[in-house]
């Protein structure tokens, strides 16, 4: 299991990229996450670290959720945001 220092760092780093990377547009936003996030779960993929990819993986949900809705500040219950996004493609949908 990677150790609470190992994921507070990787949070640390996370948040940082966040904050540096403001202006981009979400993708090179995401671009730049997935190389540092991917980098990381590799290095702990053979231990039992599901929880620790839980934590980290709701970290980042709740920073780009928060980055979102600043971005978009006029709905006033963020709910056209949610509606507004990519179509979901329900043949690769879990039924």
């Amino acid at each position: 299991m990677p150790s609470k220092e190992g994921v507070h760092a990787l949070v640390r780093k996370v948040g940082d990229i966040i904050r540096q990377h403001r202006s981009l547009p979400m993708e090179g936003l995401i671009t730049k996450l997935n190389s540092t996030l991917r980098g990381w779960a590799n290095y702990h993929r053979y231990v039992v670290s599901s929880e620790a990819f839980s934590r980290v993986d709701t970290y980042v949900f709740e920073q780009l959720w928060r980055m979102l809705q600043r971005r978009h500040q006029p709905s006033p219950k963020n709910g056209w945001l949610v509606n507004t996004g990519r179509p979901v493609d329900e043949s690769t949908c879990s039924p």
